[in-house]
């Protein structure tokens, strides 16, 4: 192998290397964006649990009078 072949070939290694780096980067990309959507679900859902749980709250506070 000469050394026009031997630079073509390092060269052929550093593409697919750059090629599999940026797919690996787009799979993280995805993977953050699923955990990005998956908090924001359960921000909701959260905030939702809080609200029945101050309703609760209240409700308990209320039984609470009548029970004196």
């Amino acid at each position: 192998m000469d050394y026009k072949q031997r630079r073509e070939s390092i060269l052929s290694d550093f593409a697919k290397a750059k090629t599999d780096l940026e797919n690996l980067n787009a799979e993280i990309q995805a993977e953050m964006d699923d955990n990005v959507a998956q908090m924001q679900n359960l921000a909701a859902k959260n905030k939702e649990l809080q609200s029945l749980k101050t309703d609760n709250d209240s409700s308990i506070k209320t039984f609470s009078k009548f029970l004196k």
